[in-house]
């Protein structure tokens, strides 16, 4: 379950570069660094943006997105 609260008015996150810092993070895992692949192309689909990517790191592939809002969430590979 995933709760949030609704606020009249947000600040757009300028994280990780400006002042205004994120106001939420999720961390969502995939199996697979195809999966991460895959649902790399689907975030940029949907509108999000590319912050930072580690996805060659053998230790935790993963990759910074922020929302189209400008909300950061990471998606990585888990450990088996």
């Amino acid at each position: 379950m995933l709760a949030v609260q609704q606020v009249p008015r947000l600040a757009r996150p300028t994280w990780p570069e400006g002042a205004v810092p994120p106001q939420a993070h999720l961390d969502l895992t995939v199996a697979t660094r195809a999966e991460l692949d895959v649902q790399h192309e689907r975030v940029l689909a949907l509108g999000g943006r590319l912050l930072a990517d580690r996805s060659e790191d053998d230790q935790e592939p993963l990759r910074v997105y922020a929302d189209v809002a400008g909300h950061p969430f990471c998606i990585f590979v888990a450990a088996p």
